[in-house]
């Protein structure tokens, strides 16, 4: 649902989250020695570090 991919030391996000489940978000997630937030709404997607 949230496809996500690293891409040359970030994390790219190509979603596909069903309307029924609305939106999804992840916290904390540690990739590249980071933390990072993803949040997913439809076909839609953001990447952020997390504030530390």
């Amino acid at each position: 649902m949230l496809g996500v991919n690293p891409v040359n030391g970030r994390l790219v996000l190509d979603p596909d989250v069903p309307a029924e489940l609305g939106r999804i978000i992840a916290e904390r997630v540690r990739a590249f020695g980071q933390q990072w937030e993803l949040e997913a709404v439809g076909h839609s997607g953001h990447v952020r570090l997390q504030p530390s």
